[in-house]
């Protein structure tokens, strides 16, 4: 006999998520634990005692006490009641993870009932949630009732998928107690395709993972699947063994359903050994309990079971009575099973259709993402093109700075003189020239001197070049020293050096000249040298007089100086180029 129907409602042990709330809350937590490890007379009392505390309960925590209310319903065999309180909680507004427990309980009763469409429906609304969901455990749960649907309909292969699937996330999830009721299922899901060897190492799995947990009504379904493959392998003694096991832990348990499960085993095996009489009164007995329920594939394998025995044993009125029955149940149940393949196909489809829905919406957002991506890579590249073109520029403006630098500093070298660092004879005479338009124009005076060091030439014959350069660099120091500010000193010559005083009378440079002289006798330049002497000749800027006049007054001034004994200050008198 499948445990076709029995299977249906294993689905219901799943624990419960819950509040928190203080003493209700641990009262909730008690209850549930008791719902898994101890028979459905031991939870009762405290599920009832949770009842007449839902006005103090928060809406969240009347939902959990109502799931687990509802489950003992359906473990007692009241599915009428289970089913009319599910509908009602279905539909008030309930919190998602709520939602997909309160659908996956609905789907088992309504299957397990036979209000196919309506059981399917809520099974397509579970699958559905729970791929937004991510509760492993729930998820595991919904995979393993969807396998168990398809093992009854006959798709073998998608039944063993979905059962796979479920003990994977079971194991991803860590939670044992899921393990145990996925691996019972996964047991199922092989033993209804003929895979025998894998349901049995299946079945043995769960039974350990399930006593680990102390779940009784599992771990007796996983004894009762034992039992099945003992009986399938031909072992009457060991089949025996695990009907008697799990039959006795599924009574102490309270599960009616497992209960009429084990004993339809036990009766099969009565036939097989022989022992009609036990057999027929096993199998009459059970036909009495399903009546009431439209049980069609139990009660036709139970009414074929007892028409056999009774013709063995030549009773062949009463064997004749029971084959029709179980002609008329199987018919029922062949009605039945269409409806159910007609219901599960048309879940099963659209299932396919919202699947490639998804898959458009997922290849959307691929391409959504994407684009984003594209748009961020050319964000990036933008980003980078203007760093680098912010780079170069940055370059660029270095480097013309550093030219411009680089080219006064050339300018400045090449209008200076590069051994004393006055002008040269260019930039003095350019620079004499702006100050004397600029004197003129202003009415101002200006006083143009003109020196040569003496005997210079001796100096560097007698001291040497490097001598003769230190004299030259000390000169202008001097020369620097005794004109600062609007003073401009320049070299024009090898030894000739000249001053340009602008906004001075003549009397103050004549002064500041006698100074240098006294300076210059100061000057150490090599060895036990004679000490230096400059002449001079100085010309004061006369009105309207140009550059070139000036200057060769001032010239023709120094030219006495020195045809004069050299080493004195010659003033060019105006007059004398009137």
């Amino acid at each position: 006999m499948k445990l076709r129907t029995a299977m249906l409602l294993l689905t219901l042990l799943g624990g419960s998520s819950f509040a928190q709330d203080e003493d209700l809350g641990q009262a909730i937590e008690r209850a549930r634990h008791l719902s898994v490890t101890e028979a459905v007379p031991a939870s009762q009392p405290a599920i009832d005692a949770l009842m007449k505390r839902l006005d103090e309960a928060t809406p969240r925590q009347r939902v959990e006490i109502r799931l687990l209310h509802i489950r003992n319903l359906a473990l007692q065999g009241d599915y009428g009641k289970a089913i009319g309180q599910i509908k009602e909680l279905l539909g008030n507004p309930i919190s998602d993870d709520q939602r997909l427990r309160a659908l996956r309980l609905a789907a088992n009763l309504g299957i397990n009932v036979g209000q196919h469409e309506w059981g399917f429906a809520q099974l397509k609304a579970a699958l559905e949630l729970s791929g937004e969901s991510d509760d492993l455990v729930e998820r595991s749960r919904i995979l393993s009732l969807a396998g168990f649907v398809h093992s009854i309909v006959g798709d073998h292969e998608r039944a063993i998928d979905y059962a796979t699937q479920s003990m994977a996330i079971a194991g991803q999830s860590g939670d044992t107690s899921q393990q145990c009721q996925a691996g019972q299922r996964l047991a199922v899901a092989y033993r209804y395709a003929e895979r025998y060897e894998e349901a049995r190492a299946a079945a043995r799995n769960a039974l350990s993972l399930c006593r680990d947990v102390n779940d009784q009504v599992y771990t007796g379904t996983s004894e009762l699947e034992l039992g099945h493959l003992a009986l399938e392998k031909g072992d009457l003694a060991a089949a025996q063994r695990w009907a008697d096991r799990g039959l006795e832990r599924l009574r102490q348990a309270g599960w009616a359903d497992g209960v009429l499960t084990g004993k339809h085993l036990q009766a099969q095996l009565a036939a097989e050994r022989g022992e009609s009489k036990q057999a027929i009164e096993l199998a009459e007995e059970l036909i009495e309990r399903t009546d009431e329920r439209e049980l069609w594939h139990r009660k036709s394998e139970l009414h074929r079971l007892v028409a056999e025995q009774q013709a063995e044993r030549e009773e062949f009125a009463e064997a004749y009575r029971h084959m029709v029955a179980h002609s008329e149940a199987r018919d029922r149940f062949i009605d039945e099973d269409r409806t159910r393949r007609l219901a599960i196909l048309e879940v099963e489809f659209d299932m396919q259709r919202q699947e490639q829905e998804l898959e458009l919406l997922r290849e959307q957002k691929r391409v959504a993402e994407l684009e984003a991506q594209s748009r961020r890579q050319q964000a990036r590249v933008r980003w980078m093109a203007t760093g680098f073109a912010l780079f170069l520029f940055l370059i660029l403006v270095l480097l013309l700075v550093h030219v411009l630098r680089e080219r006064r500093h050339y300018r400045r070298l090449s209008e200076l003189d590069g051994l004393t660092r006055v002008s040269n004879h260019t930039r003095f005479f350019d620079t004499a020239r702006m100050l004397v338009e600029e004197s003129r124009r202003g009415g101002h005076p200006l006083v143009l001197a003109l020196g040569d060091i003496d005997h210079f030439k001796q100096v560097n014959d007698e001291h040497g070049h490097i001598a003769g350069d230190k004299a030259l660099r000390q000169v202008a120091r001097v020369l620097c020293e005794n004109f600062p500010g609007l003073g401009h000193v320049g070299r024009i010559g090898g030894e000739e050096f000249a001053v340009c005083v602008p906004d001075s009378q003549l009397e103050p440079v004549l002064e500041q000249l006698e100074q240098v002289r006294k300076d210059l006798a100061e000057i150490q330049y090599g060895g036990n040298g004679k000490p230096l002497t400059m002449s001079f000749g100085v010309a004061e800027l006369a009105p309207d007089e140009a550059l070139e006049d000036l200057r060769k007054r001032a010239d023709e001034a120094l030219y006495e100086a020195k045809g004069g004994g050299r080493n004195s200050v010659v003033v060019a008198e105006p007059e004398r180029f009137g």
